[in-house]
């Protein structure tokens, strides 16, 4: 974990409700509500959006 860099973390930390409810409606046969499908949309376009800022920064060292 030492590795990862923070923001990289808060977005994987981002979509854990996103996976849960995917596993939820694969694993479990729960069906997400309308409400819940616009949340993980929500969440996946953040998260697009934030990969997609990131990718265009240059990348930068970690410490050894």
């Amino acid at each position: 974990m030492r590795r990862i860099p923070t923001r990289r973390f808060a977005v994987l930390l981002a979509l854990l409700p996103v996976t849960a409810m995917v596993v939820g409606f694969m694993a479990l046969s729960q069906t997400p509500s309308v409400l819940d499908l616009l949340g993980a949309t929500l969440v996946i376009i953040g998260v697009a959006a934030q990969e997609r800022d990131e990718l265009s920064q240059p990348f930068e060292e970690l410490p050894s």
